[in-house]
């Protein structure tokens, strides 16, 4: 760590008294902050309103500010926060000269938060390095952890001209189409490319397989008596652990859940129709505000998510992993709405009779807690 760093450290650890608490007024009056470089010079690691003040610095460009920051982000022994939070600064000003840092703290083990951070933010560089480092380490420093997994793989889908080492890195066996979420696939099938609509069919056509309308019809009709036939009896308890497998990622219910997709609680519940449409043709009808829209910009990096927030400015886009990606409108090389859902197809497969009416006994029942068991509201 530079010498200016471990002080600032130092003397964030040393808390004031309460004499020196009374005196912090005037002592920063005796020394007013003039201008951006001011608030960088008296920036102290860890506090949050001078962090904040230093990340903004970067963005505008400050000279001081960028080289300050650069030290910090590859300083190992820095705070990890700290360091991710200057690497998204550095990223979001398109300043290339983080590019090292980043393939550096890619290239290394440990500090997971730290490289999930980077992997969301590397993508708004065009340097073949920063792919590569990631495949090279797929297995060893990516692989096993599911968080660290879904953001290298967001990261390889995230350019063209990086998804061609990802088809060869499948076709070697080092990473496998199951490790994929459904929303990475899609965000491959959005790019208008038969070369590689042709590989998504090739390697996720018996992963993800997609009913007819005749066969969804028919599906529906056979899942309905299954969860609200005669003697259908399903344990609310497991459904929930089933809920927590296949929905809570993006749906909320009863307080339980993400938000990336609608929150439950307050529909329909007890139509087992409206859940049998919702979940095996979740494109039929998308509700308000939970459109997909593809972003590409105009340094090559394409996004897939949830519209957010559009206007003058620019536009921010959520993905599945819950991830925020904004981009400036001068940045912005299109932004596209796509007739499908972020909800994948065959989110049942998988569940045989039993765990079905675990499932929907859950969905369905009319308030939190409740009996273990429960019949079916018909």
């Amino acid at each position: 760590m530079c010498g200016d760093e471990a002080r600032s450290l130092t003397a964030l650890n040393n808390k004031p008294s309460g004499a020196d608490v009374q005196a912090l007024p005037r002592r920063r009056n005796e020394r007013a902050i003039h201008g951006v470089a001011d608030i960088v010079g008296v920036l102290v690691a860890g506090n949050s309103k001078l962090d904040t003040d230093l990340a903004l610095a970067v963005k505008t460009g400050n000279a001081e500010a960028v080289a300050r920051a650069l030290r910090i982000v590859g300083d190992e022994q820095a705070a990890p926060e700290l360091r991710a939070a200057l690497v998204q600064a550095l990223a979001e000003a398109g300043n290339g000269q983080v590019v090292p840092a980043i393939i550096k703290i890619l290239g290394r083990g440990g500090l997971v938060g730290l490289r999930k951070a980077v992997l969301a933010v590397a993508g708004k560089f065009d340097d073949a390095r920063i792919a590569t480092t990631v495949i090279t380490g797929y297995e060893a420093r990516f692989a096993g952890e599911p968080g660290l997994r879904d953001a290298a793989l967001r990261l390889l889908a995230s350019r063209r001209e990086w998804v061609n080492l990802l088809w060869a890195e499948i076709a070697a066996g080092r990473i496998r189409p199951r490790e994929f979420s459904d929303d990475v696939v899609q965000q491959l099938e959005a790019y208008p490319d038969p070369g590689v609509a042709a590989a998504v069919r090739k390697h996720w056509v018996n992963l993800r397989p997609r009913l007819s309308s005749a066969e969804k019809v028919a599906e529906a009709a056979r899942l309905k008596k299954v969860i609200v036939g005669r003697g259908a009896l399903g344990d609310a308890a497991r459904g929930q652990t089933h809920f927590a497998q296949r929905c809570a990622s993006c749906h909320q219910l009863w307080g339980e859940g993400g938000s990336i997709g609608p929150e439950l609680t307050g529909y329909e519940r007890g139509n087992p129709d409206f859940w049998l449409t919702g979940i095996l043709d979740p494109s039929l009808e998308i509700h308000e505000g939970f459109g997909t829209y593809t972003l590409t910009l105009t340094s090559g990096e394409s996004l897939l998510g949830l519209l957010v927030k559009q206007d003058a400015n620019g536009a921010t886009l959520r993905d599945l992993a819950g991830q925020m990606h904004a981009a400036r409108t001068e940045k912005i090389a299109s932004l596209t709405a796509l007739p499908v859902s972020l909800m994948p197809e065959g989110l049942l497969a998988g569940l045989d009779d039993a765990a079905l009416r675990d499932l929907f006994s859950y969905l369905m029942k009319l308030q939190a807690g409740g009996s273990k068991a429960m019949r079916m509201i018909r």
